[in-house]
């Protein structure tokens, strides 16, 4: 056996050691919806806290760091790192970004709580969904990864959509937020579709949460029967706790309520 041929098998073995790896390649897998759910109604959303949540996602978001050492900073100094694919070798990175973004969302809410009595709030309220939507988008790119399963790749995109559109409701962009929100809610029905019952309730709950964005947009588009189907909505109590579409539902129907020259008659 000649030394070249000597190369050749330990090349071989090499390639098929890589193959191997390739093959049983863990493959990471992530509930974005039902953890964010579970996260928002233990932790304040089922009382309206935003506060509280955002206090939960930064112990959250350290606790993480912490564990798998990816601390950005010190008492002295920021050394900003950032995520890629060859640093995700553990399924607790992509709940970086989730919980970046949902703390920047939280805020958010927060600040449209407060924009009732403060309107200059509302500038800082757009910033912090920015931010949201930009790490959204961050770990949709994460997660289409090889290393992450499809199903985890569906939930982001849907993920980054909502927040897209949730950013593009509150510039008054109707278009734009009525495309995402559908975006969002197409990608949630395919995921019904393919779960068992006893997580299907959630998705189907989750689609239904933005038919009333949908349809409010639609509204501002100039769909007319629109906003008859939205104080339908509201008068059932559908809408109950819904962020975006509360004050503009109560703008709504005093609008109608105007329209009808002080006859206080809901429109069938």
């Amino acid at each position: 056996m000649t030394t070249d041929d000597v190369e050749l098998k330990v090349e071989d073995g090499k390639s098929n050691q890589q193959s191997d790896v390739a093959v049983h390649q863990k493959t990471f897998s992530m509930e974005i919806l039902h953890i964010i759910k579970e996260a928002q109604q233990q932790h304040g959303l089922r009382h309206g806290d935003y506060q509280r949540y955002r206090s939960y996602c930064s112990r959250k978001l350290r606790r993480i760091r912490k564990s798998l050492h990816f601390i950005q900073a010190s008492k002295h100094r920021f050394q900003g790192k950032k995520l890629t694919e060859e640093t995700l070798t553990d399924v607790r990175f992509l709940y970086i970004p989730l919980m970046m973004a949902e703390r920047a969302w939280g805020y958010a809410m927060q600040l449209k709580q407060e924009a009732n009595t403060e309107p200059r709030k509302k500038f800082h309220l757009i910033a912090r969904l920015r931010k949201a939507s930009k790490i959204a988008n961050d770990l949709e790119l994460l997660c289409e990864s090889s290393k992450c399963d499809a199903r985890t790749k569906l939930e982001s995109q849907a993920y980054a959509a909502w927040i897209k559109g949730s950013l593009y409701f509150e510039l008054q962009e109707w278009q734009n937020a009525m495309e995402f929100f559908r975006i969002s809610q197409t990608i949630y029905e395919k995921l019904s579709e393919a779960l068992n019952e006893e997580e299907v309730v959630l998705y189907k709950h989750r689609v239904e949460e933005l038919i009333p964005n949908i349809r409010y947009c639609a509204y501002n588009i100039g769909d007319e029967t629109a906003i008859n189907d939205l104080l339908k909505m509201r008068l059932a109590g559908k809408t109950a706790g819904e962020d975006l579409l509360s004050n503009a539902l109560d703008f709504g129907f005093q609008a109608q309520v105007l329209k009808c020259r002080g006859s206080e008659v809901l429109l069938e």
